[in-house]
């Protein structure tokens, strides 16, 4: 882990590790994210917070084990950067089923890695 503290006692080394904070956001589906080729839009928040510059994609992990590696789209917007999941995002949206008024929760799983864990909550359920 990149926050991750070499220190040494007596002349060995021990990795001291930063406690993982998790970052969790929801989502409730609307006409919008249900249509084909959408993108998803990330929470300022969430990406001021967890999403690293650096990443290209980020991993969607279900909890029946299947993933989806969606592209991340940054938008310049008012001098703010926006950042959007692509549109592969569409792929969960199709497979899962998700309709207008269902919920996503996304949650982090740890600090530095580009992965999210995604719970799917149907309307009605």
């Amino acid at each position: 882990m990149a926050d991750d503290v070499v220190k040494s006692v007596e002349n060995v080394p021990v990795l001291v590790q930063h406690p993982v904070r998790m970052i969790s956001f929801q989502k409730v589906i609307t006409k919008y994210e249900s249509k084909v080729g959408q993108t998803l839009p990330l929470p300022r928040k969430f990406i001021q917070e967890f999403v690293l510059k650096s990443w290209e994609e980020l991993i969607l992990q279900v909890h029946d084990g299947r993933s989806y590696s969606c592209k991340l789209l940054w938008r310049l917007k008012s001098e703010k950067k926006d950042c959007h999941l692509g549109k592969k995002w569409y792929n969960l949206v199709q497979d899962m089923a998700l309709s207008r008024g269902d919920k996503v929760v996304f949650e982090t799983i740890e600090n530095g890695l580009n992965r999210l864990n995604v719970k799917i909550i149907h309307r009605g359920n």
